[in-house]
């Protein structure tokens, strides 16, 4: 929830959230996309500037 949002803003967000991915998800199948069964719950680890090794088409 936002600092500046009611509950019933939050929930209508969410639910419009949530029927964004519904349609994402059938444009996928419609592809011919096999998504997979459960979510994905587990945190995706972002690499920090910093840690990232030099790269040849930065010149780092």
């Amino acid at each position: 929830m936002l600092p500046d949002e009611t509950p019933e803003e939050a929930h209508a967000r969410a639910i419009r959230a949530a029927e964004r991915q519904d349609m994402v998800d059938e444009l996928i199948r419609a592809f011919g996309i096999d998504l997979p069964d459960e979510p994905i719950t587990r945190p995706i680890p972002v690499i920090r500037i910093d840690d990232e090794p030099g790269s040849w088409l930065s010149a780092g």
